[in-house]
């Protein structure tokens, strides 16, 4: 419903997400939290395009603020933004950009039947304990176990982990 809105009404919209920045900012304060902000839940916008106010992205704007987002758009320009953190989403069909992702230093987000210790040559670290991407070692995987439907998954969005030991 979000990303309808932000192509319907852009100008609204952006006026608002500044709104609620600054309030999650001041709820933030109140609770002693540092206040972080992932923009695409649902979606994968290139935030860094869009201007929001003075010539200004959402993340020039809130430079105080630490961003984070999941992509599967290899190759975004972001590396001027310190403030904005991107992890690379494993999908079916994308393992060569995976094996890019991680070749250019990315961190990349997969989901696997059942967690490994390290996966493509990379370690792997469980990404069920929180959702702050921007925590995650540099050029290391971030391992979900497949939830709910995904459980049954043969589309190859699941990564199924071979135990060697018990072959």
């Amino acid at each position: 419903m979000k990303t309808k809105e932000f192509f319907a009404n852009r100008t609204d919209f952006l006026i608002q997400l500044t709104v609620d920045i600054k309030a999650a900012v001041r709820q933030a304060a109140k609770l002693g939290l540092t206040p972080v902000v992932r923009l695409n839940g649902t979606s994968d916008l290139s935030w860094e395009k869009y201007e929001v106010a003075y010539g200004k992205n959402i993340f020039e704007l809130f430079p105080y603020i630490q961003f984070y987002d999941y992509t599967k758009v290899l190759g975004r320009k972001v590396a001027h933004l310190p403030n904005y953190h991107l992890t690379f989403s494993a999908a079916d069909g994308n393992d060569a950009d995976v094996a890019r992702a991680l070749a250019q230093g990315m961190n990349v987000a997969m989901v696997f039947d059942k967690v490994p210790e390290s996966y493509m040559g990379k370690p792997v670290h469980d990404a069920d304990e929180h959702d702050l991407r921007f925590l995650d070692p540099k050029g290391s995987i971030a391992g979900l176990k497949a939830k709910g439907r995904a459980k049954k998954d043969t589309s190859g969005f699941v990564r199924r982990v071979i135990d060697i030991k018990a072959v």
